[in-house]
């Protein structure tokens, strides 16, 4: 990953040549030169065992062989669910059980929709990922040679829109012990109609819910809280639940709707401390609104109050959120907006 000039190349071999071991060089000295026979020593740093006396023998510092260490580098892509967000790292031999769940971390710092996965990795060689940036898709692959992975990357990418979004190598056997390289991106940018596109395309389902405070009455409609566009109906539940319950004078809510890829309304009637809710779904706000009313007019006529209509769905011009995957801090966070 590192390169090396001409003027650097000479430098280290005089550095050899007399007994002195490269500046932040890992390796060993070898004593196998000039006709000595003498053990592998371990590096000094200093070449403090140059022209070190063995039995009777003083090994000269020209005799003496700086063998640098080797490195193998493996490098894993992540990318989500969603295919929008990727991840990278590169890391020597050390790290390579905990490479891709550092990928995985990478991926996740991007802020994606979805849960991230890793879909390739390579020891030796190099990786490429290509993006067409009109139709919302991307691939991947891998080879010894990068401008070959990056071929390949555009050929399965399948059209003349595709680019090369980015690429890395993954050196085997090199001398440079370089740290660790990660990164990750944000495929379709700030384009949000290809974002809605792409989930419109994979049938996403946004899920919603309605939650209200056990004490909320005779204010139900200050204290019923409601969630939307979440990538779960647990992850509805759990936020609605959530914001419902930062008022914690009202005692424990409960869930008292659900809906998905729709709007929905609330209505409700009956005794102050033991209301009964009616939930109504439809395509439009209207529609929900209706569908809540009919039920509850039904049985209580006027008593009947009715909350305002909110929709979730990708057709509604929302973009998925997760609760459940984020931290505490996140989650606070999610629940001031």
């Amino acid at each position: 990953m590192l390169q090396k000039t001409v003027v650097g190349i000479f430098l280290v071999a005089l550095l050899m040549l007399f007994g002195v071991s490269p500046a932040h060089a890992s390796g060993h000295y070898e004593n196998y030169v000039c006709g000595y026979h003498i053990e592998t020593q371990p590096v000094g740093g200093d070449g403090s065992y140059a022209g070190t006396i063995y039995g009777n023998v003083t090994v000269p510092n020209y005799c003496r062989r700086f063998v640098p260490d080797v490195y193998d580098y493996k490098g894993v892509l992540a990318v989500d669910d969603y295919g929008m967000a990727y991840g990278i790292y590169v890391a020597k031999k050390s790290l390579f059980g905990s490479a891709t769940d550092l990928a995985i971390r990478q991926c996740q710092a991007a802020k994606p929709f979805g849960k991230c996965r890793s879909v390739a990795s390579i020891i030796g060689g190099a990786l490429a990922l290509a993006w067409d940036g009109v139709r919302g898709t991307s691939a991947w692959a891998t080879d010894e040679d990068l401008d070959a992975a990056k071929q390949a990357a555009l050929r399965q990418c399948g059209s003349s829109d595709c680019q090369i979004a980015y690429w890395f190598t993954s050196p085997r056997r090199t001398t440079s012990d370089d740290p660790a390289m990660s990164a990750h991106g944000w495929l379709p940018g700030k384009n949000n109609a290809l974002i809605h596109q792409m989930l419109a395309r994979q049938n996403i389902r946004l899920y919603g819910a309605w939650a209200v405070a056990e004490r909320a009455a005779p204010q139900i409609a200050q204290h019923l809280m409601f969630t939307r566009s979440m990538v779960s109906a647990e992850d509805a539940r759990k936020y609605a639940v959530d914001a419902c319950q930062s008022d914690f004078k009202l005692g424990r809510c409960r869930v008292v709707a659900e809906f998905a890829d729709g709007c929905s309304a609330v209505a409700w009637a009956g005794e102050p401390t033991q209301p009964e809710f009616f939930s109504g779904t439809g395509a439009t706000e209207k529609a929900s609104l209706d569908a809540a009313k009919a039920p509850c007019f039904a049985k209580y006529g006027d008593r009947c109050e009715i909350s305002r209509s909110v929709c979730s769905g990708v057709s509604y011009g929302q973009f998925p959120t997760r609760y459940l995957d984020l931290s505490r801090d996140e989650r606070a966070a999610l629940l001031k907006n």
